[in-house]
């Protein structure tokens, strides 16, 4: 497995030679199977392929938006959540997380766990610390456990 140092690395040449670290540009210099890089890249045509199709399939889902209240909300959340007793990763509408006591549960308790992962991630940031309420929000967790 590729070191993340040298993935750093490798960034932090192509923004001193060019200004900007893009996409198309870290492929270009993962082409070559020298680089550091090339094995983090999937290069089979028809399996990169597929792989697209389900990114393009992902963007679809949550673009489909619905109105609730007057304001446009995105009607399917990607969550992770228990159907028919095995975890799943997928797509629910907001409709059906809203009518799903057991589901709408599963979902605040993942929106608790991505909320405390963005406060610690960003924590060192003062102008963000106003943002999130540390006690409202532990008041919250003791309400649902």
């Amino acid at each position: 497995m590729v070191k993340l140092i040298k993935v750093r690395e490798l960034l932090q040449e192509i923004e001193r030679e060019q200004g900007i670290v893009t996409p198309s540009e870290v492929v270009k210099r993962a082409v070559s199977p020298k680089s550091p890089i090339h094995s983090l890249f999937e290069w089979d045509d028809s399996e990169a392929a597929r792989s697209y199709r389900l990114w393009q399939a992902r963007q679809l889902i949550t673009r489909v938006t619905v109105e609730v209240d007057g304001s446009e909300i995105n009607d399917y959340h990607n969550i992770r959540v228990e159907i028919n007793g095995q975890q799943q990763q997928g797509y629910v509408s907001a409709e059906r997380i809203v009518s799903d006591e057991r589901l709408h549960e599963q979902v605040v308790e993942t929106a608790l766990q991505e909320i405390k992962y963005w406060q610690n991630k960003y924590s060192t940031i003062k102008q963000l610390g106003l943002i999130i309420n540390k006690k409202e929000l532990s008041n919250l967790e003791r309400k649902i456990k």
